[in-house]
């Protein structure tokens, strides 16, 4: 009960700070915050009794500071002595949570209504900062999360969110929750609600939230309170060691992506839109298997997992015996059930790093390191399974296969001989499973962490279990997990999950390839467009330092790493729903996305992520995203489509455009890498090219001259070639022998004449512009 006293402890020390910014409705909220943290614990008295120690927990909330600038009844030496070392305990996972160095400005901050500001407005990796915004008082979702110019919070705004609170705090605690329920709802409903709260209103910039502090305090606080169990010296000389390393970071990551999602899968064939749907689930499934793995084996709490997005997880653990047993039992298991599942196509690699309260500082260079070490560890998979102390394992090299049913390979994949037939086609075990998952996927709202009659397992005693709705009977379910609904049930452990899984829809039922296909304007052809933001890994390990301070602490890596992945998961699937219904999400998380849809639609969907993504970074140039972008016909193997479209993706990371220092922050479409800007021209003009074919001001002769024009363009201002000026003579010959046409139309000669100015805009994209024309104005493939 001492354990789950100090973890609660954590995650509820300065929840007074939140009750502050108006009135709690029933609670005295003046004094300092740590005096209304411990109102709060007293006004529930009973709930928490039943779970915890009640008495610790006042007064761990109560004592949890060692500056003197608290007074000395509200100090960690105030305390009962028999609890001195626990109070300290929590304070000093306090500190390393909010390790910044001295960054409180001289000027006073109303504590009340000082906005959280913009975390992404402070990473610099070089370029110019933007004007710091700020958030908006709400309820945690992807449209409340955009950054405004904001001074302060108003009165009614935060009266409002603490009466939701209250409201939904008392639906809690009425059901008389165990510790489990209690702990999780109250995570869920403290990033509902306070994750547009400061930590700490009086920084010169207060971009913590006051939920990942307080997550990352409870997560420290319970590691530490292990480690120290564990070496049984819960002293308070012991604690104070802040250089002695007493956490592991450990990170996990699954590798073979792209080729288990898209290889084996042509777009024509049956079920190829249930089958990738599935696999991009099963990834980030089976990734947060693990990662719940991880801290069930220590029983540890859900903050323990401090990020986890895009397939990869960081999971905080005690420095202990236990713990780096625990994570090599975990990486033999994966290894055993991935290698006899995925015959090596997948592998899940577990990497630590230790680190000291004293890392805390600098928690992004930890990362870092961690991140290297996983790196050697992903060019060794499997090797738990592979091989022993004597040498290889030459037995575990080899599958035992054979044509049990007689029905030969799986049409689906061709990676397993088929065990039955769909309107006399032979699928494999694995293609059934992912076509029967990817029909369920759609209508599913819920997944249930469950120890039985589990749809996704990954060797553990713990599997996911899709549900339509919640069922009244969960007393298997270890956490409920509600997906893209904030408002969730709280009679049980239960938090909410974002997570981009729109899909068109038409009468009824989800919409094949081929209709997607259709929806397209002019050629009837789809689009893969793969995206990601440039310098990610520079972005968390330099973006938050400065030349004589960091600013790179647990808590604010958090908030980082959870609001990118909000942006990829719930508010790209918001956008595709409400602007973009016939794209198709394969997956989008962590910092990238695959998205397929009708051509036209796709390139409009890259234009409009894009401009949210600056707006949603506070037009933060350190920020940029590239994309590419590849056509391709409604018969293409999906491993080809993708490959020419990671390919367009690396063009656009590479190249460098004429006149311009440097790449990334741009588009690679129709063999050519705009700009973002350029993009958007070759959108207007084309469609203004292809309005004057469709009214026979223009023909698709037309569209080639413009190609050969570009060429010759391009050949000019990449190469140096002189050659290439020529475009100018040709075009001017054209524009001489249309003026003698008397029916040439004037805004169509006009547009021409333009493209003699050597600064014209369209010059850059004229290429891409015909390409969009031809493509609109083409109805057959």
């Amino acid at each position: 009960m001492e354990y789950k006293t100090v973890a609660l402890a954590g995650l509820l020390h300065d929840i007074g700070k939140f009750f502050q910014k108006g009135n709690f409705p029933g609670l005295k909220v003046t004094g300092k915050h740590p005096e209304v943290s411990a109102r709060f614990v007293r006004a529930f008295k009973d709930t928490f009794a039943s779970v915890c120690d009640v008495n610790l927990l006042e007064n761990l909330v109560l004592k949890h500071h060692e500056h003197p600038g608290f007074p000395e009844e509200l100090q960690v030496n105030s305390a009962p002595q028999e609890i001195i070392p626990l109070a300290l305990l929590v304070s000093r996972a306090d500190n390393y949570s909010s390790a910044e160095r001295g960054e409180t400005g001289d000027i006073y901050h109303d504590y009340k209504t000082r906005p959280l500001d913009s975390v992404f407005c402070r990473l610099d990796i070089g370029k110019k900062l933007p004007k710091m915004l700020g958030y908006k008082v709400g309820v945690y979702s992807p449209k409340n999360c955009f950054p405004e110019d904001i001074r302060e919070q108003t009165e009614k705004d935060l009266n409002d969110l603490l009466r939701d609170f209250g409201g939904d705090f008392a639906r809690l605690v009425q059901k008389r929750p165990d510790y489990d329920t209690l702990y999780t709802g109250l995570y869920s409903l403290l990033l509902k609600y306070t994750w547009c709260i400061p930590s700490n209103s009086q920084e010169n910039i207060a971009d913590v939230s006051l939920f990942d502090h307080l997550k990352t305090t409870s997560a420290i606080a319970s590691s530490l309170y292990l480690y120290h169990r564990a070496h049984k010296n819960l002293s308070i000389e012991n604690i104070k060691k802040d250089s002695e390393d007493k956490f592991l970071l450990v990170v996990g990551d699954i590798s073979g992506i792209q080729n288990y999602i898209f290889s084996g899968i042509s777009i024509g064939s049956s079920g190829v839109a249930r089958k990738l749907r599935a696999r991009s689930f099963l990834i980030n499934m089976l990734s947060e298997l693990t990662a719940h793995q991880l801290i069930r084996e220590l029983n540890l709490p859900l903050a323990n997992i401090i990020m986890s997005s895009g397939g990869r997880f960081y999971v905080l653990m005690p420095n202990i015996e236990e713990a780096i047993a625990a994570i090599n039992k975990t990486q033999d298991t994966l290894d055993r059930w991935m290698l006899d599942t995925y015959r090596g196509e997948l592998a899940i690699n577990l990497a630590y790093q230790s680190l000291s309260g004293e890392n805390f500082n600098v928690f992004g260079t930890m990362v870092e390191k961690v991140n290297r070490k996983l790196t050697q560890k992903k060019m060794m998979p499997f090797i738990s399974v592979l091989q022993h102390d004597s040498g290889w394992v030459e037995k575990n090299f080899t599958f035992d296969v054979n044509d049990e049913y007689g029905l030969g390979p799986c049409r689906g994949c061709g990676r397993e001989f088929a065990k039955k037939t769909i309107d006399d086609i032979g699928y494999g075990s694995r293609c059934l499973k992912e076509m029967e998952l990817g029909s369920r996927l759609p209508k599913t709202q819920i997944i249930d962490f469950t120890s039985s009659d589990y749809d996704i397992e990954a060797g553990f005693n713990i599997g996911i279990k899709l549900k339509k709705e919640i069922g009244r009977d969960n007393d298997e379910s270890e956490l409920t997990v509600i997906l893209n609904d904030n408002n969730i049930p709280l009679d049980r452990p239960v938090f909410f999950y974002h997570l981009a899984n729109h899909v068109p829809i038409r009468e009824d039922r989800i919409m094949i390839f081929d209709e997607i296909a259709s929806c397209s304007k002019g050629v009837k052809k789809l689009a893969f467009l793969k995206a990601d933001v440039d310098h990610l890994g520079k972005l968390f390990a330099f973006g938050l330092k400065q030349e004589n301070d960091n600013f790179d602490t647990i808590s604010r890596v958090a908030t980082l790493s959870r609001m990118l992945d909000l942006f990829f998961t719930g508010y790209i699937n918001e956008l595709l729903h409400d602007k973009y219904p016939n794209c198709y999400t394969v997956f989008s998380g962590g910092d990238d996305l695959v998205i397929i849809g009708p051509w036209n639609e796709i390139i409009e969907l890259a234009l409009s992520i894009q401009g949210e993504f600056c707006r949603f970074t506070g037009s933060n140039p350190n920020l940029t995203f590239s994309a590419g972008i590849s056509l391709v016909r409604t018969r293409t193997p999906v491993s080809k489509a993708m490959q020419s479209t990671e390919m367009m993706l690396e063009q656009a990371k590479e190249n460098i455009r004429p006149n311009c220092s440097e790449s990334r922050n741009q588009v690679s479409i129709f063999g050519r890498t705009l700009s973002w800007e350029g993009l958007r021209v070759t959108v207007t003009e084309g469609q203004n090219l292809s309005r004057w074919i469709n009214s026979r001001k223009m023909n698709k002769a037309d569209l080639w001259r413009l190609k050969q024009y570009d060429q010759l363009y391009q050949s000019f201002i990449c190469e140096n070639n002189v050659e290439g000026l020529l475009y100018k003579a040709f075009l001017a010959y054209w524009i001489g022998r249309s003026k003698k046409d008397r029916n040439i139309d004037q805004q169509v000669l006009a547009w021409h004449e333009k493209l003699l100015e050597n600064m014209d805009v369209n010059l850059e994209s004229l290429g891409p512009i015909a390409d969009y024309a031809y493509c609109s104005t083409r109805e057959v493939d």
